[in-house]
Order: structure tokens, then C-alpha cells, then sequence
């Protein structure tokens, strides 16, 4: 313990020397001259490890941590802070390794767990506290593993659980814990730190959760089945050399069937089901490997098919169809890896096409067309990467322009013009990053004014005046 006390005063005289001479580095202001190497740990700025103080900040200007770094590595306090101002942890390093007291804080300022760290890992006695201050759970680390007694507590401050480890492993014997209510939680024994022979588990109620028979940690060949706080079936299934295998049946809260497929070696393997529950089928498909292999169905609650396509290695790829529950195709077009690419068409529910544009790895881009039920335009522009982009064209069910105006990156700009169905002006203004800048009018459908005034950040500001269809001022308002 004197060593570190030594070496970390060392560190902190060291800091002292250089820091009225090297400048504090801010994240936020020279990112790009910053590049942390994660394979070595190390820090460097303008590709020389870094020597001095570090600090970074939150967008609402609050400090988010700040340390130091000699050679490029952490040395000495680091402190972390919530972006409320307050502090959220509190670590000190040597040669870019944990060492001395570690605290950290819950947002209400309340300790929620300190300990040490020796040469990079957890040592000695560390404490884990609730959100209100009480010990939750306390124990010593041995080069970074549990070694003693464990002793967790329930939020009354009564023993919940106390387990003796080496090395990280449970100390042989028989083990239980409890819920804060003093229901037994579970109970069984541990030989060679892993579970061995009968093992039980229970829900707060009391209602037995599983049970069942460990060898080596795993379970023993058999079928086994947990169950609900009410005493219903959550799954059953067998095991077989420590792992799922065979038919395994997934269950609902009151009982009905919801899961049932097949394992093998642990994995989902084959055909599966899943039942809403009401007991239709919502889904069918295959698994290979544990990972969704050939084709898959899903269905709406009336029994008709809401789409259909082929997974390869749990990604969707290939022609997918979707449906309305009427039985009408609502979309059709193609994955490649899990991501929609090319053309894709979609359909309102009288089978009149609805939208049609392609995709480029998952993004919408390039023209996209909307359509009323009518078969009318709808909408009409550009994506670039999934987001809006250049002039975009709205219409009326009767083909009339609704509306005409650009977007950048997702959000209106600039001047953005609306019309009524007779195809007179109904409103005119500006957008700015998608928020309405700016003087606005709006016009009734004879033309004449309806409303003037300002917008600031799409926040009506300053004086409104509104007319009545006959163009006279009615009222007068202030924001």
C-alpha cells in the first residue's frame, strides 16, 4: 500500500511540473488531431503520445471528464461528471492502470460503489450501494476476481445472499439466497465452483420458478420446465450432454401455446412456430444453426399471410412479399444481407400502388413517388441516404399541387409555398433546418389574407393578425 501511495505522489509532482506549461487538450475543440489506439491503450495528439491535461464537455457546455495523461497513457485522478454538472465518477491510474480508490455516484449524489484497483485490476474490498444510500452487496477482489465471503442485502438492510469464492469460483457446499421479501430465491450446491446435483428456483411469491439436476455446471440429460408466477408452464424442453436438444414448447403468461421448435447442440434447429394468444398462428420458419435459414411466413390475426421471404444466416435476403389483411399485396421488393435494396412497390389496400422508389443498402435513394387511394400523386422528390433532399411536390386526391418546397437532409429550407385544392395559394413562408423562420402568410380558399405573422425556431413570435374571409382584421395576437 506504501508503494502506491509513493508512486502515485510521484505522478502527481510530475503533473505539477508540466502543467503551467502544456496546454489543456479539449476533445470537443481538436478531435481531429486526437486518435486512441485501442489495441495499446495509448493517447496521441498530432501523432505524438500525449503528455498533459484532458478535458472534454457535454453540448450544453458542462464538463464531462478530465484527467491527465503522461507518454500516453492516464496518469494520476480522472474525474467524470453527468451533464447536470455533478460528479459521476472518480479513478486514479499509474501507467494507464487502475490503481488506489475508485468511486462512483448516482445522479442524486449518493455513493454507488467505491473500491481499489492494484496494477490494473480490482483488489481488496469493494462495496456496491441502492439509489438511497444502503449496502447492497460488499466482498473482496483477488487480482480482479471475488475471493471470501460475498454478502448481499436486500433494500431493508437483512442478508440476501453469502457466498464464498477462490478465485472466482463458488467455495464448495451447499448455497441459497433470498428476495427482498424473504422468499427463498434459489438453493443448491456448488463442487469444484461450479453447480452440482439438485438446484432450485423460485419466484417472489414463493411459486417454484425450475428445478432441476447440474453435473459440472450443466444440466444433467432429461426433460426440464420452469414456470410462471402463476403457476403456469413458461417452457419445457430436454436437455442432452448439458444442452437444448429436441422439441422445446415456449408458453404464454395464462398458458397457451406460444414458441414450439426443435434444438439441436443449444441451437434453434428446423422448422419453428409462434402463436399469439388467442392460439393463431403469427409466424413460421426454419432455423439453422440458430439463426433464421429459408423461408419465413408471418400472418395477421384473421389467418392471412402478412409477408413472405427467405432469411440466410439470420439476415433477410431475396424477394420479400408483404400483405394487407384483406389479401392485397402491400409491398414487394428485395434484401441483400438484411438491408432493402433496388426498387420497391407498396400498395394501398384497394391494390392501387401507394409508393414506389428504390433503396440502396437500406437508405431510400433517388426519386420516390407517393400516391393517393385514388391513384392520384401524392409526393414527389429525392432521396439521398434515407433522408429527403432538393424540391419536393405534394398533391390533393385531385391532382392538384398541395404543396411545393425543398428539403436538405431530412428537414424543410428555404421557402416552402401551399395551395388549396382550387389552386389558390393557402400559405407561403420559410423553413430553416425544418423549423418554421420568419414571416408567414396564409390565405383563405377566395384568396383573400387569413393570417400574417412571425415564426422564430418554428415558435410563433411577435404580433399575429388574423382575417376574416372578407380580408378585415378580427383579432390581434402577441407571442
Amino acid at each position: 500500500m506504501k508503494n502506491i501511495i509513493f508512486s502515485i505522489l510521484l505522478v502527481l509532482i510530475s503533473l505539477n511540473g508540466y502543467s503551467q506549461t502544456t496546454k489543456v487538450l479539449n476533445w470537443n475543440k481538436e478531435e481531429k488531431f486526437i486518435r486512441f489506439d485501442s489495441t495499446t491503450g495509448l493517447t496521441y495528439y498530432k501523432n505524438k503520445l500525449y503528455t498533459g491535461v484532458y478535458e472534454e464537455y457535454y453540448d450544453n457546455g458542462q464538463l464531462s471528464c478530465k484527467g491527465s495523461y503522461i507518454n500516453g497513457k492516464r496518469n494520476g485522478i480522472w474525474e467524470y461528471y453527468y451533464s447536470f454538472g455533478d460528479l459521476e465518477e472518480k479513478r486514479s491510474y499509474i501507467n494507464g492502470k487502475g490503481t488506489g480508490v475508485w468511486e462512483k455516484y448516482w445522479t442524486n449524489g449518493q455513493l454507488s460503489e467505491k473500491g481499489s484497483y492494484h496494477n490494473g485490476e480490482k483488489d481488496g474490498v469493494w462495496e456496491y450501494f441502492y439509489y438511497w444510500g444502503k449496502l447492497k452487496e460488499k466482498g473482496s477482489y483477488l487480482n480482479g476476481k471475488m475471493d471470501g465471503v460475498w454478502e448481499a442485502f436486500n433494500k431493508y438492510g437483512e442478508t440476501q445472499s453469502k457466498y464464498s469464492y477462490i478465485n472466482g469460483k463458488p467455495v464448495d457446499g451447499i448455497y441459497s439466497s433470498y428476495h427482498d421479501d424473504g422468499q427463498l430465491s434459489e438453493k443448491g450446491s456448488y463442487l469444484n465452483g461450479n453447480r452440482n446435483g439438485v438446484w432450485e428456483f423460485y419466484h417472489e411469491n414463493g411459486q417454484l420458478f425450475m428445478k432441476g439436476s447440474y453435473l459440472n455446471g450443466k444440466p444433467v440429460d432429461g426433460i426440464y420446465s420452469d414456470y410462471q408466477k402463476n403457476g403456469q408452464l413458461i417452457s419445457k424442453g430436454s436437455y442432452l450432454n448439458g444442452e437444448k436438444n429436441g422439441v422445446w414448447e415456449l408458453y404464454h403468461y395464462y398458458g397457451q401455446l406460444n414458441w414450439k421448435g426443435s434444438y439441436l447442440n443449444g441451437e434453434k434447429d428446423g422448422v419453428w412456430e409462434k402463436y399469439d394468444a388467442n392460439g393463431w398462428l403469427s409466424d413460421k420458419g426454419s432455423y439453422l444453426n440458430g439463426k433464421e435459414d429459408g423461408v419465413w411466413e408471418e400472418y395477421h390475426q384473421n389467418g392471412q399471410l402478412e409477408n413472405k421471404g427467405s432469411y440466410i444466416k439470420g439476415e433477410k435476403n431475396g424477394v420479400w412479399l408483404d400483405y394487407h389483411e384483406n389479401g392485397k399485396l402491400s409491398g414487394k421488393g428485395s434484401y441483400i444481407n438484411g438491408k432493402e435494396t433496388g426498387v420497391w412497390e407498396f400498395y394501398h389496400e384497394n391494390g392501387k400502388l401507394s409508393g414506389k422508389g428504390s433503396y440502396i443498402k437500406g437508405e431510400k435513394n433517388g426519386v420516390w413517388l407517393e400516391y393517393h387511394e385514388n391513384g392520384k400523386l401524392l409526393g414527389k422528390g429525392s432521396y439521398i441516404k434515407g433522408e429527403k433532399n432538393g424540391v419536393w411536390l405534394e398533391y390533393h386526391e385531385n391532382g392538384k399541387l398541395l404543396g411545393k418546397g425543398s428539403y436538405i437532409n431530412g428537414k424543410e429550407t428555404g421557402v416552402w409555398e401551399y395551395y388549396h385544392e382550387n389552386e389558390k395559394l393557402s400559405g407561403k413562408g420559410s423553413y430553416i433546418k425544418g423549423e418554421k423562420n420568419g414571416v408567414w402568410l396564409e390565405y383563405h380558399e377566395n384568396g383573400k389574407l387569413r393570417s400574417k405573422g412571425s415564426y422564430i425556431k418554428g415558435y410563433m413570435d411577435g404580433v399575429w393578425k388574423k382575417f376574416n374571409e372578407h380580408g378585415i382584421l378580427e383579432n390581434t395576437e402577441f407571442y
